[in-house]
């Protein structure tokens, strides 16, 4: 590929090299110290970028972490929880209660995933999840939400 103007280099600590393409080439790709092309990306039609850089980045969303509840035969339920864009989530802990502003701890479990499954003993009418990082720091609440329990 060839550009015509404003690309970039930018040298990455383990050797690799990212290239930005500019505008006139709406790419960005990732070499390895002896050339080997590991990865490349293009932009949309209608996008395009003049600069391109990788740094490590930490997810902190505005809005909450989410909540669902699915209620099983066995007087237990499934709670769904997930939080799009938090890159620090380590562990979600559910909690559970007769009212929203009645929330014990029920259940935890690790994040698996975008979306976490955990298994939770109980019939309770409301639900939250409550997201923590590695350290055991909460990082967020969910909204309370009718389990259908």
């Amino acid at each position: 590929m060839q550009s015509t103007s404003q690309g970039n280099v930018q040298v990455l600590p383990n050797g690799h090299v990212l290239i930005g393409w500019g505008p006139t080439v709406p790419a960005l790709s990732e070499f390895q110290p002896d050339g080997t092309l590991i990865f490349d990306a293009w932009f949309p039609p209608q996008g395009d970028s003049y600069r391109a850089y990788r740094f490590p980045w930490t997810g902190h969303p505005a809005d909450r972490p989410a909540v669902a509840a699915q209620a099983k035969a066995d007087n237990s339920m499934t709670v769904y929880a997930s939080w799009n864009g938090a890159t620090e989530v380590a562990r979600w802990q559910v909690l559970a209660g007769p009212t929203p502003n009645q929330l014990k701890p029920a259940a935890a479990a690790a994040r698996t995933g975008f979306e976490t499954a955990i298994p939770v003993p109980t019939t309770a009418p409301y639900v939250a999840v409550q997201a923590s990082d590695a350290h055991g720091q909460v990082l967020g609440t969910s909204p309370a939400v009718r389990s259908g329990a």
